[in-house]
């Protein structure tokens, strides 16, 4: 076990890099104050020092001093730092949710802090203590702000996620509508799903108790990789059972109780809530002139692909030129349509 003054060593240490990384550091307060997809990094450090205390007896057990190694990876912590400073205005300028420092800046800066807390613990405790204690150290990573570029690319992915659970939600209930990439249309209205219904601060905190659990109950790193990567499968909300429901179209499959209850047919526009009823055109209220169908002309001519309008009048022409084979054409065409995948978004 490592001597006292060994302890209060590493400690100034930390404290001096405290002071030359003062200014990123209390940016990175502030954001985490501020701004809630950071909230979560308060935690980062205290989780590391309680790893360490827990497993000190292993760690500190044969502990040497590795000086020369220790201050090259300080070293290259600083010249982080000191390229961020230098390309500040070279770097991507953009703050992510309108926080006071550029993105990019932070992520340099703080990359550069962890290396000089890994640094001194191995300048102080040697690369035996490191190699022990490498997975609470290296833990403070998640301290670093993501990059924008890596950043933009998460949320992006995660809105997509979210559009797929609305998606969802909004074929089961039978609701009219269009849907653009994340623009939902429905009758005189149009919905945004926006970078804040993304999920990505849900999405960072499952994806770092997974690390943390995989690490504390799991032995195999096969394990904990399949944990971390189980935790959120795109998103939280759209399991991938789910989104397999609605790629086949088995979501549907609840809506035959209907048609053996008498309120729905096999085929038929599709039925409209209560809400969508008041704020339809005159002309859009004509669909409801049959009894609503779990198929369509909309669904086979492409579903999600097809505009809110353009859905208003396929199902009129159903109405207007009913004949019971056309019905027929329209259930032989579902089984291609749903075996293709087509518009099932």
């Amino acid at each position: 076990m490592p001597e006292i003054r060994s302890h209060v060593c590493f400690a100034g240490l930390v404290l001096l890099g405290a002071a030359v990384y003062f200014f990123p550091i209390g940016a990175l307060a502030k954001l985490v104050f501020e701004n809630e997809t950071y909230s979560h990094i308060t935690l980062i450090p205290l989780v590391s020092l309680f790893l360490l205390v827990i497993q000190r007896k292993s760690i500190f057990a044969g502990a040497g001093r590795k000086p020369a190694a220790g201050f090259a990876v300080c070293a290259g912590g600083l010249v982080l730092y000191g390229l961020a400073t230098v390309l500040r205005e070279h770097l991507g300028r953009t703050a992510f949710r309108n926080q006071d420092v550029p993105n990019d800046y932070l992520t340099l800066c703080m990359a550069g802090a962890v290396a000089w807390v890994i640094g001194s613990f191995i300048a102080v405790y040697g690369m035996h203590a490191f190699k022990k204690a490498r997975f609470a150290l290296l833990f403070l990573v998640f301290t670093i702000p993501i990059p924008m570029f890596l950043l933009e690319g998460i949320v992006t992915a995660l809105q997509l996620a979210s559009a797929e659970a609305s998606d969802i939600v909004f074929r089961l209930t039978g609701a009219p509508y269009h849907r653009s990439g994340l623009v939902f249309e429905f009758p005189n209205v149009a919905v945004l799903v926006a970078e804040q219904c993304s999920g990505i601060r849900s999405s960072l905190s499952l994806f770092i108790l997974s690390i943390i659990t995989g690490y504390l109950f799991l032995r195999t790193f096969s394990r904990r990789v399949i944990l971390a990567l189980a935790i959120f499968p795109n998103d939280p909300r759209v399991t991938r059972v789910g989104r397999f429901l609605r790629k086949t179209s088995l979501d549907e499959l609840p809506q035959l109780i209907n048609v053996l209850k008498g309120d729905m047919s096999l085929v038929g526009p599709r039925p409209c809530l209560p809400y969508e009823w008041e704020i339809y055109k005159d002309w859009h209220k004509k669909r409801t002139a049959v009894r609503p169908g779990i198929t369509g002309l909309w669904q086979v001519v492409g579903r999600s692909e097809v505009s809110f309008e353009d859905m208003i009048l396929l199902d009129l022409y159903y109405i207007y030129n009913y004949r019971l084979e056309l019905d027929f054409s329209i259930l032989f065409e579902t089984i291609f349509v749903v075996l293709k995948k087509k518009g099932a978004h």
